[in-house]
């Protein structure tokens, strides 16, 4: 449907009065609209209603400013009945003026990829079922097992359950990760895969930051927000998912390590439930961070094979630490450092296990396969870090400022809701995140040591959890302002540079979490050996404790936090870059709102189309000069110009403002094509990277199939 234009501004009489389309019944379904405008000044608007406006209509959308520097608005809705009267009206706010060059709503086709995609899976798990019952496999699970599935389901839904609302509980970094969702889907749909610049950040100039930061498993909201649904109903999707990974991967690799499906159903409820995972999730919205926390089990679990097994299987710790450095490079690269430097440190104390020539063996197969598994990432990340961006730079700025105080640590019942701030700015009222360990891991702690001073038994279940426990202390350490940060930080250039990335010392937490998690599984299996009735007793209130504190805080967050309602792009700001990280140093983003292309006084330009990344230019350069045109994309290493007709490329460089800028030779006539094109190495690295996938996969199986032939 369309409008004829419509033109306000203060001097007219009954400008306060809404600009409307006519009212009209629609039926279910999902439908896009778009707004086509121009204005200047503050304060237009518009509304989207009905005859009887209903939550699923006008939330989100009512009052909604019109942005000066933007002539179009686009935005989806989603209706699963049919509505009468239904209107788009537009409000003049007093300020410039207002012109309305035409309304356009059409229905899509996602609400039917979301019903087919609903029943598939419904049929898939109705079929699932069918097989199960049919070949009696669930008739075959004991007792115990059912036991311990259903505890597994109640921890993920209890992590989970601020999830189930109509919103979502605003996040310190959650619009840039869901922009960064959404900067995904556009780069798929821009035919890129990998995707390495996400078109749609800063007003369409794009953004490296695929390069930069791993997303490999935000393709999976990626791809929920292809197939339809709203851009926040596939972020929860992920939040349950990796909630789910979490608390799974902590039963399967505890319960293998302590030979005890208890004990790992235990530590699943403490390392899910933690209250510092449980910020991440909801309070930080630091995706990154608490997808790779799903992987730090498997390290752990990895690791402690390699070097506590006997030596003809310490192989079988190969795989699970492979997939879970994986994890951390693919999510999070800080996390690696930080789990690398103590892997470092925990094999420096092990040296006389390690330097055995299959346990030696094992790790360099680790760090062998990892790096190569993940080349496709490394070779395109290291390639841009040589370059000068914001993440490569070096600031003064201390960290020890930024280090806790003991009582925050040692927090029983730490609430829901807060920042992170610096000593400075904690003498003023504020309210400061929850940065604690968590009553469940302090009481574990302090039993472990009870237990330490009571018995002199050097069993391996002690020397495990003491090692734990000494390095957790020393971490405990380095997260509070009392740790010489500072001081280590003025040694030299290197350390400056790492202790600057580390950014805040409470970091750290994560893999303070995981370390007291073993402790408490210890603590349980010395206990069995001799007080089983004590064991069951210590584990169940250990997860009593677990419950109440995780309880306690996410009650507290869901009461005080703030929601954000996000069903598409349009409640994104796409210069939310948080920190500015990952863009050309000397950028200003503000002049990005200008979205002409700039041209030197030599050129003329004929034609001119932009799609996604990809540009299509006509121009002239009549004169003996070499010209430029300034492109309104972010310059980034691999964009290429080529003449459509002779197919030769044109020098690209980094034009006005860190642009994409293409130099026009003299005497040219012609049309150009530009576009990001990986370089041909990195192409390479994912051919290698995938070839290696592929084989390593198969290899697994294949020693898999063939030992349990050898047991038969």
């Amino acid at each position: 449907m369309g409008t004829a234009g419509y033109y306000i501004d203060n001097g007219m009489e009954n400008w306060e009065t809404l600009i409307s389309t006519v009212g009209f019944d629609i039926p279910r379904g999902t439908y896009q609209i778009i707004i086509n405008y121009k204005t200047e000044g503050s304060g237009q608007f518009y509304n989207v209603t009905c005859r009887d406006p209903d939550y699923k209509i006008i939330t989100g959308r009512t009052k909604v400013g019109l942005d000066s520097g933007k002539s179009e608005e686009s935005f989806n809705i989603w209706l699963n009945e049919s509505v009468e009267d239904f209107r788009i009206e537009l409000g003049y706010g007093g300020n410039g003026y207002l012109l309305v060059n035409g309304i356009c709503i059409k229905e899509t086709n996602a609400w039917k990829r979301i019903q087919t995609f609903i029943l598939v899976t419904f049929l898939l798990l109705i079929d699932s079922i069918y097989i199960l019952y049919h070949r009696n496999i669930l008739g075959k699970i004991t007792v115990s097992k059912r036991k311990i599935f259903f505890g597994l389901l109640i921890i993920i839904l209890f992590s989970s359950y601020p999830i189930f609302s109509y919103y979502l509980y605003d996040g310190h970094d959650l619009q840039f990760h869901l922009m960064r969702i959404q900067g995904l889907k556009d780069g798929l749909l821009d035919g890129q895969f990998p995707v390495k610049i996400q078109p749609g950040w800063m007003n369409g100039y794009g953004y490296g930051v695929s390069v930069f930061y791993g997303d490999i498993f935000l393709y999976i909201p990626a791809f929920f927000t292809l197939l339809g649904f709203p851009i926040q109903t596939a972020y929860k999707i992920y939040m349950i998912i990796v909630s789910s990974v979490t608390c799974l991967t902590a039963y399967f690799c505890f319960g293998k390590m302590f030979k005890d499906d208890k004990v790992g159903l235990l530590a699943s409820m403490l390392y899910t439930l933690a209250p510092y995972r449980l910020s991440c999730l909801y309070i930080r919205g630091a995706v990154g961070e608490y997808t790779a926390l799903a992987f730090f089990p498997l390290i752990f679990y990895g690791l402690y094979i390699i070097v506590s097994e006997r030596e003809e299987k310490c192989h079988e710790g190969v795989m699970p630490a492979i997939i879970g450095f994986s994890g951390l490079i693919l999510t999070h690269i800080l996390s690696c450092e930080m789990v690398g430097v103590v892997t470092i440190v925990f094999c420096l104390i092990l040296w006389r296990r390690i330097i055995r020539p299959k346990r030696f063996l094992a790790l360099c197969k680790v760090v062998l396969n990892t790096v190569i598994i993940n080349l496709w990432f490394i070779v395109p990340f290291l390639d841009y870090m040589q370059g000068s961006y914001k993440v490569t730079e070096r600031s003064n700025e201390k960290t020890q400022t930024f280090g806790l105080f003991v009582g925050q640590l040692f927090s029983f019942f730490p609430q829901g809701f807060g920042d992170g701030y610096s000593v400075k700015e904690r003498l003023d009222p504020v309210e400061i995140m929850p940065l604690s360990v968590g009553g469940a891991l302090i009481f574990g702690a302090i039993l472990f040591v009870f237990y330490w001073i009571d018995n002199n038994k050097d069993v391996w279940e002690k020397k495990v959890g003491k090692l734990c426990l000494v390095t957790s202390f020393v971490l405990l350490w380095m997260t509070t302002i009392w740790f010489p940060w500072d001081k280590l930080q003025d040694i030299n250039s290197v350390l400056k540079f790492f202790i600057q990335k580390l950014q805040f010392p409470w970091r750290l937490l994560g893999v303070i979490t995981i370390l007291l998690t073993v402790v408490c599984c210890c603590l349980i299996k010395l206990l069995q050996k001799n007080e089983k009735q004590k064991a069951a007793l210590c584990a169940c209130f250990l997860g009593m404790m677990a419950i109440l504190t995780s309880g306690w805080m996410l009650s507290s967050m869901m009461n005080k936090n703030d929601v954000v309602f996000v069903p598409d792009k349009s409640k994104l700001d796409t210069f939310y870059s948080i920190g500015g990280e990952y863009i050309p140093s000397g950028t200003s983003i503000g002049e990005f709102k200008n979205e002409v292309p700039l041209l030197s006084d030599n050129i003329i330009m004929t034609s001119y189309n932009k799609v996604y990344n990809n540009i299509w230019i006509s121009c002239e350069n009549n004169s003996v000069e070499n010209g430029m045109i300034s492109l309104p994309l972010l310059y980034y290493k691999g964009y290429i110009a080529m003449d459509e007709n002779t197919k030769e490329l044109l020098e690209v460089i980094a034009g006005s403002n860190n642009r994409v800028g293409v130099n026009i030779p003299s005497n040219y006539h012609g049309s150009i094509r530009v576009k990001f094109m990986e370089p041909w190495y990195w192409r390479v690295a994912e051919i290698i990277s995938l070839l290696f996938f592929v084989g390593i996969v198969m290899v697994y199986f294949y020693s898999k199939k063939k030992n349990k032939l050898e047991r038969r």
